[in-house]
């Protein structure tokens, strides 16, 4: 099975930038942006990360609004917070050289066991397991196995089994089973088994029950929140807000906002002095992984405004280019440079 499995990747494998260097550093950035998103989309983020800063001492000594402007789109800033804390770490304890033990790599902030096995296998072909969704996904359904892989108790049992026969090319080994769990063996739809180098052996192949697994208890349903968003504008400009340092999106600007849906008549009463003009915009929606926002938005235009505190105007071309907007509150920008 290993052997199908490897000769499959060394003719099929995916053409990743970070596969063409295999560093410790370039594997942990691709790593850590590929949590929870698809690399497709990591992609030309981490080709520009890289290229502004190539090094684990360029990210420890990055400005806060660099990183997280290099960040921006992909969501989920705490990862890029603690990467660069890792990094500042790295230099204090390591000497600027990444890590080459699994307690070491363990203790860095933000890197978990998935991402520890990942650098290590990939980067040095120590033997570990990085055991993931596709890692469940395909073993699973070989193995036809009934335990719930939503348990901690059933990821350390693949990860143990994995590990006792993991091969010497174990970064190799990975690295397969993440792209015939991303390009084969599919989640949420019919696996391609035709396709499949390990067909032979796959128990639910064999008694036609691939979509039975793997088997996972459903998710928590989303809290759903609804916030009012206020698009204004002064003398061209713009206004933004940076967020406290705490909570939800913490540290990142956003456009001023309140929580519940605002009527125009509201919106009207609330800024009546020195407002021109009140036109009512786009409604979003943005998904995080435990709540739901939906968003309502009017455009303002005032002859005068006061910013508080943690406000301030920006031009719209500041606006893209300088400041670190998460993507709930960017997806308003398009609609602001067309508002006239």
């Amino acid at each position: 099975m290993i052997q199908e499995l490897l000769d499959w990747y060394d003719i099929n494998q995916r053409r990743i930038p970070w596969r063409k260097v295999k560093t410790p550093y370039a594997i942990w950035v691709s790593e850590i942006m590929c949590q929870q998103t698809r690399i497709e989309t990591v992609i030309p983020y981490y080709l520009r990360f890289m290229a502004q800063l190539p090094t684990i001492e360029a990210l420890a000594h990055c400005e806060e609004d660099l990183l997280l402007k290099l960040w921006q789109g992909l969501g989920y800033y705490n990862r890029v917070r603690n990467l660069q804390l890792a990094a500042q770490d790295i230099l204090k304890r390591f000497n600027g050289i990444f890590p080459t033990t699994y307690a070491e790599v363990l203790s860095l902030k933000g890197i978990g066991d998935y991402t520890a096995s990942a650098i290590l296998s990939i980067s040095y072909n120590q033997k570990y397991a990085a055991v993931d969704g596709n890692f469940l996904r395909v073993f699973s359904r070989i193995w036809m196995d009934e335990r719930d892989i939503a348990l901690e108790t059933t990821k350390r049992f693949y990860k143990e089994k994995i590990e006792s026969f993991i091969p010497l090319r174990s970064g190799d080994f990975n690295q397969a089973v993440m792209d015939l769990g991303a390009t084969i063996c599919l989640p949420n739809e019919v696996p391609l088994c035709n396709k499949c180098p390990l067909q032979a052996y796959c128990k639910a192949f064999q008694n036609h029950r691939m979509l039975d697994f793997p088997v996972k208890t459903k998710k928590n349903i989303k809290k759903e929140e609804e916030y009012t968003l206020f698009l204004i504008e002064l003398d061209h400009q713009i206004l933004l807000r940076k967020r406290e340092d705490k909570g939800l999106l913490k540290g990142l600007y956003e456009f001023k906002n309140v929580e519940g849906k605002y009527s125009m008549e509201e919106v009207r009463k609330h800024f009546s002095p020195h407002l021109l003009r009140i036109q009512e915009g786009p409604t979003k929606t943005h998904i995080f992984t435990h709540r739901k926002w939906t968003m309502y938005s009017y455009f303002l235009q005032f002859s005068e405004y006061h910013p508080s505190d943690r406000e301030f105007f920006v031009t719209k071309e500041e606006l893209e280019k300088e400041y670190s907007i998460p993507t709930a509150f960017y997806q308003f920008v398009s609609y602001l440079k067309t508002s006239k």
